[in-house]
């Protein structure tokens, strides 16, 4: 039988360890079978999944090894004691969490990353080429484009809105930008009728790209 996913996971959990210390000179303790690894990048042992040179952990690799592909979530594939992150395929699917630790990580290669929640704009709302949610490696440390397509900070009354979205394109016959901003009710906290609140409104900025 066909080992799950799950198992394989674990396994990569333990044996990772033991090879993480020298990443140049993998344990051969730490064979594995990986008979339902992709052909493409095959896997003989947990330790493969290490890049020798600088010890990052190859997504690639990792998913090939348990089975999985880039429909499937592989938040638990970017493991957080990981030095950093090989990325070349994608986009891969990964949650919130996961997703905005990667902005502050150690990630190269030339694929991708989305958040498993992304919601693409409706077209006939705006934009002809709305983003995607698709981040590109070479993104992840930019973080205009990253508002774009990270999910938002909190969940207002216009839920459907859960991330940023480009809505209408500059055209010739608009002469004048403006920038605005609103405050939205946010739904996950109750506060009471007596509440202090202190509103501070940051300076605003308009993005033209």
């Amino acid at each position: 039988m066909k080992p799950s996913p799950l198992l394989r996971l674990l396994a990569l959990t333990v044996l990772l360890p033991l090879c993480a210390c020298s990443a140049g000179t993998p344990s051969s303790s730490a064979s594995v079978s990986s008979a339902s690894a992709s052909s493409e990048t095959p896997v003989s042992s947990a330790s493969d999944v290490l890049d020798a040179e600088t010890g990052y952990l190859n997504i690639d690799k990792v998913v090939a090894f348990l089975g999985m592909s880039i429909t499937d979530d592989v938040s638990a594939c970017f493991r957080e004691d990981a030095a950093g992150y090989i990325v070349n395929d994608g986009p891969y699917l990964v949650d919130a969490d996961t997703l905005v630790r990667l902005t502050d990580a150690k990630v190269t290669g030339t694929g991708s990353v989305k958040w498993t929640g992304f919601r693409e704009l409706d077209r006939s709302a705006g934009h002809p080429d709305p983003f995607s949610g698709v981040i590109p490696v070479s993104k992840l440390s930019d973080p205009v484009f990253c508002a774009m397509n990270l999910p938002s900070e909190i969940i207002t009354y216009m839920s459907y809105r859960v991330n940023g979205a480009n809505m209408y394109p500059a055209d010739s016959q608009y002469k004048k930008l403006v920038t605005i901003g609103a405050i939205y009710k946010e739904k996950n906290t109750v506060l009471p009728d007596d509440a202090e609140i202190t509103v501070c409104l940051g300076k605003i900025q308009l993005l033209l790209c």
